[in-house]
């Protein structure tokens, strides 16, 4: 069977706001930001600001860099983190660079990385419906070494048309674009540079074909991946997120599976002697987590699987210090359920009745496409 494996996804809280939370629940937020003084970088064009929406939520503030990308972005984005105080503090980079020097951009994806802050791309504008110093994001562009800047998002949102790459080159390209100008060494140079991108680019858990079609497109032009290649090559990631429904032969008969982009959650449906049972596994957490997922478990009624009632009791959970286990009957009911479901999304969670503080346990926002290809499949091979 494909190794059962981080919390719910809906457990998983940015600390961006400084929120108090207990299981899922918001006791009490005070923004991180607000109110602090902008420290703002520009040079050269190339601009590192804070804005905010004037809320007091996660995702009301971000960090703005927006221009031409200078070598050295890197160093100022975690140099101006430090100076702002923002360390620490899960935040999202709203990206907006037509592109600039290719290293640089490389040496921002990495401090973005470093830092654990999100990317995005977009302009930063006033909001002139709410006035005042409060400012809204508007559509972008991020393209060239803004495109490898981009990659370093520990969770990436992206659409199709607003990121783009293309062949890397210097000045003389444009000066003179038929001129035999390269030498030996340079060619040398060029190979070690695509090799130190490739590396970067795996580093990051991108797909090397994003480097593959960049390498097609000329200087003059740019290769803008479709919405399906930002998905697969994980342009856009995120790690939370579950993946198709997957099919796997495990001792005599299949087993069908969806996993998280991280492939630190995983749900598994396979056959039993008294019908089917839903495994739903997490890895990477923690005892303190565990612990109070656990004690919020114990308090519960029910569970929800695709519009039908699972009570509670009816399912098992098991635990370590860094994992989570939560076995679930599967009635020829549910397997109904689950092949008649038409929403675009849905899947298991708590009860419509259980109380605020119970949430987040065990939400699991499942893949519905190819969902009763999967199950009417599993059935045959279950004889149910």
């Amino acid at each position: 069977m494909a190794a059962p494996v981080d919390a719910p996804k809906g457990l998983r809280m940015s600390w961006a706001s400084k929120c108090i939370i207990i299981i899922g629940l918001f006791v009490s937020c005070s923004n991180a930001l607000a109110g602090d003084p902008k420290t703002r970088y520009e040079k050269d064009g190339f601009i590192i600001d804070a804005a905010s929406n004037g809320g007091n939520c996660v995702g009301c503030e971000w960090i703005v860099v927006d221009g031409k990308i200078p070598a050295d972005a890197g160093e100022q984005l975690a140099a101006w983190v430090k100076r702002a105080g923002y360390e620490n503090i899960s935040l999202t980079v709203l990206l907006n660079s037509g592109g600039g020097n290719l290293v640089g951009g490389i040496k921002l994806g990495r401090a973005i990385r470093n830092l654990g802050l999100k990317t995005e791309i977009g302009r930063t504008v006033p909001d002139l419906d709410v006035g005042g110093s409060a400012e809204t994001q508007a559509p972008g562009g991020c393209y060239s070494a803004c495109a490898y800047a981009f990659l370093g998002g520990v969770e990436r949102v992206v659409q199709a048309g607003e990121y783009g790459v293309h062949q890397f080159y210097s000045g003389a390209f444009f000066d003179a674009p038929a001129a035999k100008s390269f030498s030996a060494i340079d060619m040398s140079a060029q190979q070690v540079l695509t090799g130190a991108l490739l590396a970067y680019v795996v580093e990051m858990g991108v797909d090397p074909r994003l480097v593959v079609e960049a390498n097609k497109a000329l200087p003059s032009e740019i290769f803008k991946p479709v919405d399906g290649q930002l998905k697969d090559w994980k342009v856009r990631y995120d790690p939370k997120a579950y993946g198709k429904w997957q099919t796997e032969a495990y001792k005599d008969g299949i087993v069908i599976f969806s996993r998280t982009q991280d492939e630190r959650s995983q749900t598994t449906l396979f056959c039993t002697r008294g019908g089917a049972e839903l495994l739903i596994s997490h890895k990477g957490l923690g005892r303190e987590y565990t612990d109070n997922v656990a004690a919020a478990y114990a308090t519960m009624q029910s569970f929800d699987l695709f519009g039908r009632t699972i009570p509670r009791a009816a399912t098992r959970l098991s635990k370590t210090p860094d994992t989570l286990t939560l076995r679930v009957p599967v009635s020829k009911a549910e397997l109904d359920a689950m092949q008649a479901y038409k929403l675009k999304a849905g899947g298991f969670g708590p009860g419509d009745d259980e109380p605020s503080a119970n949430r987040q346990v065990f939400l699991e926002d499942l893949p519905v496409d190819g969902l009763e290809r999967h199950v009417r499949l599993l059935r045959g091979n279950c004889g149910s």
